[in-house]
């Protein structure tokens, strides 16, 4: 419990605050608080308020003498305890300042870092122990013609690995992460000892793509769930679509032997053409402009999903000066045969000398001939071939 001071020890300590001595100074020896001092001084009208005392600044004639003499501006400031700011103002006041002086570094000797290197020590290890930058030492090490490299270190702490049998492994279709974990090491060190043995890395696709064999169908599809379930019931924009042709155009996706068949055939008749070209968001089974070519083999093209975008589909092609040309094929009645690739060339040649031909649709069987069709509008297409009379007298 602390004691509080008497009303007479609190005059006192008034009486010596108006005598001249500061509120702490009187405060402290009449052992009261000065907050409480200075509040009775401020309520009977007494309080002076803060006085600045002023400063007295050092002389700074010893320092200029000594910056005069040759010594440094922040040197001399230091050792005679004044301010390098103020000594700049005055020296530059007076004319006498030099400016800043830029001392160049004095490189350390490398020779005993080099002879370090020589002995076999890592080039880090070399640069960490002589305090010297490990750049500065390599250009001299390589200038000198002794740099060893990534290939010819001798660290004495360097992992004992089969590097060979890592490579074959490698190479037989194990991953960089398997290997580094049957080695018990990290990656890195794996990647390091395929490069020692001039393996060449896989790239990223073929990593997924090798990860990807050897999973069985159910592990493919707990992959795949998250990204499926996420996609699912989401529509797809236009430019998406486009690039998803595109992907298809470059990888061959859903080239069928039928159109590659027929892709040969063209070339052999010097026409060049395109299988699963990219037009917009679709891509046609071949094409060389303004011609492109669908296959229809299977009977499945004239019902379902296929039958439900076609119009849209042939209308895409159309708008864009495309003509279609759609062949029927049939393993017992219309096979594929050289005919369709002769009545394609032909037409192509046709299409691109004469340009009021284009944006047509026609319908040709297999063999080439051409298949009558029931209706010019689009939105009933002959997906189906047409009967024939005499089949139709007799039905």
């Amino acid at each position: 419990m602390t004691r509080k001071a008497p009303d007479t020890d609190l005059d006192d300590a008034i009486a010596s605050y108006v005598s001249g001595k500061a509120i702490d100074e009187a405060a402290r020896h009449h052992h009261i608080g000065g907050k409480r001092l200075a509040g009775e001084i401020k309520r009977r009208g007494l309080f002076r308020g803060r006085v600045a005392r002023p400063r007295t600044p050092k002389p700074l004639d010893p320092a200029i003498a000594d910056y005069v003499a040759g010594r440094g501006l922040t040197e001399a400031a230091i050792a005679h305890h004044v301010g390098p700011i103020r000594l700049r103002q005055e020296l530059q006041r007076r004319g006498i300042y030099r400016g800043r002086v830029v001392r160049p570094p004095v490189p350390k000797p490398l020779d005993a870092a080099i002879a370090d290197y020589v002995s076999g020590t890592t080039l880090a290890d070399v640069a960490r122990r002589h305090r010297v930058h490990s750049g500065r030492l390599s250009a001299e090490l390589k200038r000198l013609g002794i740099f060893r490299g990534h290939k010819g270190r001798t660290a004495p702490d360097r992992l004992a690995l089969p590097t060979a049998e890592i490579a074959a492994r490698y190479v037989a279709g194990e991953s960089e992460k398997d290997l580094a974990a049957a080695f018990a090491t990290t990656r890195g060190t794996i990647v390091r000892r395929l490069a020692d043995a001039g393996v060449e890395r896989r790239t990223m696709a073929e990593a997924i793509g090798l990860g990807f064999s050897r999973m069985d169908p159910e592990e493919r599809m707990r992959f795949t769930a998250a990204s499926h379930a996420a996609s699912r019931g989401k529509p797809k924009s236009f430019e998406t679509k486009c690039l998803m042709a595109l992907t298809r155009q470059r990888r061959q996706l859903h080239a069928s032997p039928a159109e590659l068949l027929l892709h040969r055939w063209l070339l052999d008749l010097g026409v060049e053409t395109t299988p699963q070209l990219a037009v917009g968001p679709y891509n046609a089974d071949l094409a060389a402009f303004p011609v492109a070519v669908e296959i229809y083999g299977g009977h499945w093209h004239g019902y379902g999903r296929h039958a439900a975008r076609a119009p849209e589909r042939l209308r895409h092609f159309l708008d864009r000066g495309w003509s279609v040309v759609v062949v029927h094929v049939d393993g017992r009645k219309w096979p594929l045969s050289m005919g369709a690739a002769e009545y394609l060339a032909a037409y192509l040649k046709q299409s691109r000398g004469e340009p009021t031909l284009r944006r047509e649709y026609r319908v040709i069987r297999g063999t080439g001939q051409e298949m009558p069709t029931r209706r010019d509008e689009l939105d009933d297409l002959p997906f189906v071939p047409a009967l024939h009379a005499g089949k139709r007298r007799r039905a």
